[in-house]
């Protein structure tokens, strides 16, 4: 999907420029560290948003049988 890959690059950048910024960060500096903070909140957000969505794909997969430990999963 060209759209998936696309923001999986914008994700991977925001990842690599937050830590620039917390390596780099002038704390004296109030919209660098607001910046930061801004992007840590931004990442955990997309981070919770990407796991739950994993999960429920996960959870269609197995009801519909696609995978074998289907009875060694307790919801």
């Amino acid at each position: 999907n060209k759209y998936q890959k696309f923001f999986n690059y914008i994700f991977k950048f925001i990842w690599i420029l937050t830590f620039i910024l917390l390596v780099f960060m002038d704390r004296d500096n109030i919209f660098i560290v607001s910046l930061t903070i801004s992007l840590l909140i931004i990442i955990s957000f997309i981070t919770i948003v990407r796991s739950l969505n994993s999960r429920n794909e996960w959870r269609k997969i197995i009801e519909d049988g696609d995978v074998e430990i289907k009875d060694k999963i307790h919801f």
